[in-house]
């Protein structure tokens, strides 16, 4: 059944009817009764704490984010550099 009607819909954050979820999951559904009684303390847990993190929280801090960061010096090749001509492909060959 879908409630379309605002006044008629009322949620709240309660807590969990736990010998209800323990019929319903295990003794109807055939669920470990030991997991959906873990799981049922954790939703307890959630309900005390705070509803959502910051954004900062999941970024790290940066020392000046003003400067901008140095790349690294790349090292320079040593290797002779030989002096041959490449040849060019495409176009005509002359007769």
């Amino acid at each position: 059944m879908v409630i379309t009607d605002e006044k008629e819909l009322d949620i709240k954050w309660s807590s969990p009817d736990e010998e209800g979820l323990i019929t319903f999951l295990v003794n109807e559904n055939g669920f470990n009764s030991d997991r959906v009684t873990k799981a049922i303390e954790k939703i307890k847990v959630a309900k005390n704490k705070s509803s959502q993190g910051r954004l900062e929280s999941f970024f790290k801090p940066t020392v000046n984010p003003s400067v901008p960061i140095k790349r690294k010096e790349t090292p320079v090749n040593n290797a002779k550099e030989t002096n041959k001509k490449t040849k060019a492909g495409g176009g005509k060959k002359k007769k």
